[in-house]
């Protein structure tokens, strides 16, 4: 039976899309893919994986070689420069359209090169976030590489899994999926283990399966894999999903001051073609002219600086534990100036003790311990949870050191009611010694209201007898110890719900702990140096909380911690609350989201988060961070991983993103100083000289060695003082530096231009040739002195920046001494004299630069 999707049910793919299983009985499922409840043995999973490959979808993003070495020369400039070789040829210069032509391939090929490793780099860096799924193989439940699922796999699904393959539910207990990677909407779906008939199917109504991409709002599952990889509905519709790349704002930024100077060139192309067409220059001429100077004065490495910057700065970060999953979110790290955490992993090390496990009266309880120990490892129909509960964790754990597993064959688990962030507490169906109980489990505030009694006491809880309780727990809380509650009731129903969770008996408390990191002091102090604030936003009780902070030196504003009611009694408030107050406890995952949505309002707000629960948060912060532990949708929706959960490997990241911001910096305004300089002195020179001051080879040549000099700032050192406070983009800082730079790089040419034209008189050959060195070593020098806001020599550059420009300097002196240099570039010999007066031009320059430097950095407030 296959039923195929009608075309107009989905609105991403025009591609109809069928799957036989969709309609099949599951019985006929198990037969066809040859498989049980006991799951694949061994051999099948292997021969499963050399018929349909490996569970990966193609990649519809990464560009092929193909696609990036085409990338490099599909631009408006490119297709100048072939104007200007078609120009060339039509005027008989055969020379010069072949080295234009050489230029463009060397120019693409460099290009090519780098961002083609760039991009590769990125891809490789996700090897480091490991995906896994629970699956039963053999019969026994393991943790497999996801990318290794094969139809045929038996896979539990549990809270906040993201689905690794379309799977046919063979069983579900309250299961609900998130379903807006697909279908866009954000309300969970829900889902159960049945049969549905054939014309009952639609993409819409599909409550026995689950597809790939989706993750587990909550509930539970099983289900048996019927499609993995491109075969998936997913991999159906993925070459129309998404089919570009997300644009970030830096990536705009990027783009808009790129079209900007592109404007401000061709304006000035324009004039310079028009002065010399008045001032009888040849058309031809002038025009070639006019295309090279348009390439010349355009910033057209912007985009690839920035990728090469990035892709750098992603490679340092990885080796430092932090691994990137978009380049432009390193960018947003560094401009980080609000971290939001929780204290759990992040404050503490995130690891919870069972320390004790008492009734009310403080006594040890075993009956507690053993009706806590089931509740933690209870298994419903055969579909184990994968314990990423720290609280069951903890009792497990306990549980196994001090054997105490073996006494429990008296217990059986006969159903279970997730834990939910709204209720905080789980309940499950338990029977002991031939009788049913409820058994109720979670955060005591949440507990305690719902007992009519108390295990240590016959008579009825009154409210000043559960006020008392509460306040044993709170002074549990000001020992620094995380409080569970447990209670319980006798039943005769076999499934657990919410509605029968009142009139219970209170067991008793587990008692846990979880210490304070040793470095987090240490780490605190370096992000306060950096100039970002931390937040702590808990879910924990604002006692336990409190503790924390002060043992960590947190120090809480106004000594005040607001707390998910005082949200939501002033939802007006929550902006004010948000940015006045530095400690939130006891708050909700969409207290969470309307607290980082006020901050973002004047702030770059990351958010560090691990859990399920932290998942909307993640997404709506500006830069959402995660742990490679984490649950599977953390990790999905974060654009930043920490490979260990560390605010000291978060300090090196946010170190890193702010090294990178600095470094694309550098380039941009090392490409106005020259840009908006030669764009001054070249139509300055058109209006007094009566011939052209440099040969289109000249100053694509020109343009060709400044380019080989900047790709270098991609791996530039930072100065410390760069990395003191989150940088961001300052038009009124740009402007002004063009145009005091760009004055003074104009006048050392128009020196240069003044003094051989009318006092020394030289042929046309050496003033294009004098000029061409200097306007080469003038972008060098540049680059040395805009780098850093100290003296040049007081900085020390990277050893690639300080090579390149060595050799590129070299080449550029030589050039015409060389057979190349005066066939193909028209270049030639100067003599002892002019050599030295460009000599003395430069020092001048560079003694003037950095004297207006040191001025106008202090002018800015940019330099302490």
């Amino acid at each position: 039976m296959i039923m195929t999707r009608n075309k107009q049910e989905n609105k991403h793919t025009s591609t109809n899309y069928s799957n036989e299983f969709w309609g099949m009985p599951l019985k006929d499922i198990y037969k066809q893919l040859a498989t049980s409840t006991q799951g694949l043995t061994e051999q099948q999973v292997a021969e499963q994986l050399q018929k349909f490959g490996k569970n990966m979808l193609q990649d519809t993003y990464r560009r092929t070689m193909l696609q990036v070495l085409i990338s490099q020369f599909n631009n408006p400039f490119i297709f100048l420069l072939l104007g200007a070789t078609i120009i060339s040829l039509f005027m008989s210069d055969v020379i010069e359209a072949a080295v234009i032509l050489v230029i463009i391939l060397i120019n693409g090929c460099v290009g090519f090169l780098q961002e083609y490793k760039a991009e590769h780099a990125l891809i490789m860096l996700q090897k480091y976030i490991l995906s896994t799924t629970h699956v039963i193989r053999n019969g026994r439940l393991m943790e497999v590489d996801s990318r290794l699922l094969v139809p045929g796999d038996i896979v539990n699904l549990n809270l906040g899994d993201v689905v690794a393959a379309d799977m046919r539910l063979i069983f579900s207990k309250n299961l609900t999926m998130n379903e807006a990677s697909l279908t866009g909407e954000s309300m969970p779906v829900e889902k159960e283990g049945r049969d549905v008939l054939l014309e009952e199917i639609s993409i819409h109504n599909m409550p026995h399966i689950v597809f790939t991409g989706t993750w587990v709002s909550s509930g539970l599952g099983q289900g048996v894999v019927i499609a993995t990889g491109m075969q998936t509905y997913w991999g159906s519709i993925a070459h129309t999903l998404n089919v570009a790349k997300s644009v970030s704002e830096f990536q705009q930024q990027i783009k808009k001051f790129g079209l900007f100077i592109m404007k401000i060139a061709v304006c000035m192309t324009l004039f310079v073609l028009v002065v010399n067409a008045l001032w009888g220059k040849p058309i031809l001429e002038s025009a070639m002219f006019a295309i090279a100077i348009a390439i010349g004065i355009t910033p057209e490495l912007l985009p690839l600086i920035a990728t090469l910057t990035l892709s750098q700065g992603a490679l340092r970060m990885a080796k430092k534990k932090v691994i990137v999953k978009k380049l432009s979110s390193i960018e947003i790290l560094g401009n980080m100036d609000i971290l939001c955490c929780d204290k759990t992993g992040t404050l503490t090390e995130g690891v919870l003790v069972l320390q004790h496990y008492v009734d009310s009266k403080g006594q040890e309880n075993d009956a507690l311990l053993d009706y806590g120990i089931v509740c933690s490892s209870i298994e419903v129909n055969q579909v184990k949870e994968k314990y990423a509960n720290p609280i069951d964790h903890a009792i497990l754990e306990f549980a196994v050191a001090h054997n105490r597993i073996k006494n429990l064959d008296s217990y059986a688990a006969l159903d279970k009611d997730e834990f939910d962030f709204t209720r905080r507490r789980m309940s499950c169906i338990i029977q002991h010694n031939k009788q049913k109980f409820l058994v109720v489990k979670g955060a005591p505030d949440s507990i305690i209201p719902l007992c009519s009694a108390d295990g240590n006491n016959d008579s009825p809880l009154n409210d000043e007898q559960r006020n008392a309780l509460l306040a044993k727990v709170e002074k549990y809380e000001q020992e620094g110890y995380r409080v569970i509650a447990l209670a319980l009731k006798e039943t005769s129903t076999a499934q657990a719900r919410e509605a029968d969770e009142k009139d219970l008996v209170l067991l008793g408390f587990f008692l846990f702990l979880d210490a304070p990191k040793k470095t987090v002091k240490e780490s605190l102090a370096q992000l306060s140096r950096l100039g970002v604030e931390l937040k702590v936003i808990s879910g924990d009780s604002p006692v336990v909380t409190n503790k924390i902070c002060s043992e960590v030196g947190v120090v809480v504003h106004d000594n005040k911690i607001i707390t998910g009611n005082d949200l939501e009694l002033a939802p007006d408030q929550v902006a004010m609350y948000a940015k006045k107050y530095n400690v939130f406890a006891r708050i909700t995952p969409n207290q969470k989201v309307a607290l980082l949505e006020s901050l973002k309002e004047e702030h770059v707000v990351g958010f560090l988060g691990d859990g399920i629960n932290d998942a909307p948060a993640l997404s709506v912060a500006n830069v959402g961070i995660s742990v490679n532990s984490a649950v599977d949708i953390a990790k999905n929706v974060a654009d930043i991983v920490l490979i260990k959960k560390s605010l000291h490997v978060l300090v090196e990241g946010v170190i890193e993103g702010r090294g990178s911001f600095v470094n694309v910096t550098k380039y941009i305004l090392t490409t106005l100083g020259c840009t908006f300089g030669n764009m001054v002195s070249l139509t300055i020179s058109s209006m007094f000289l009566p011939f052209i001051p440099m040969l289109p080879v000249q100053v694509l040549l020109t343009n060709f060695m400044s380019d080989i000099s900047c790709m270098a700032i991609a791996s530039d050192n930072v100065d410390q003082d760069f990395l003191i406070k989150p940088e961001k983009w300052d038009l009124s800082f740009i402007n002004h530096f063009m145009i005091v730079f760009g004055l003074i790089g104009s006048c050392a040419d128009l020196v240069l231009l003044g003094v051989l034209y009318y006092w020394w008189h030289p042929a046309y050959e050496v003033f294009r040739s004098a000029w061409f060195i200097e306007n080469c070593l003038t972008a060098i020098f540049t680059i040395f002195a805009v780098r850093t806001h100290k003296f040049f020599w007081q900085s020390k550059p990277s050893k690639s920046l300080l090579v390149t420009s060595l050799i590129v300097s070299i080449v550029v002196c030589v050039l015409p001494y060389t057979f190349i240099g005066q066939k193909y570039f028209y270049l030639v010999p100067l003599s002892t004299s002019l050599i030295l007066f460009i000599g003395s031009i430069l020092i001048a320059y560079c003694i003037v630069l950095e004297v207006v430097k040191r001025i106008f950095y202090k002018k800015f407030n940019n330099v302490k």
